[in-house]
């Protein structure tokens, strides 16, 4: 796990030239396999994919589906 905190902190700084205090920003950990910037309308995969947009619009993730009948 320490590993991909590095390699997420070096994408952030040396990728994305994100220079603020590291307390500025909300990284989050699937648990698994990558460490996500989140921001409110959309994260970004700091170690798997090195900088993609995973998640553009939150509000189309959550949006409620409707179900189809007949």
């Amino acid at each position: 796990m320490l590993q991909r905190i590095r390699r997420a902190l070096d994408i952030l700084r040396k990728g994305l030239k994100e220079r603020g205090h590291l307390s500025s920003y909300t990284l989050v950990a699937d648990g698994s396999s990558s460490i996500y910037l989140a921001a409110p309308d959309q994260a970004v995969d700091l170690v798997r994919t090195k900088g993609n947009v995973v998640i553009h619009e939150m509000v189309d993730v959550l949006r409620p589906c409707e179900a189809a009948t007949g």
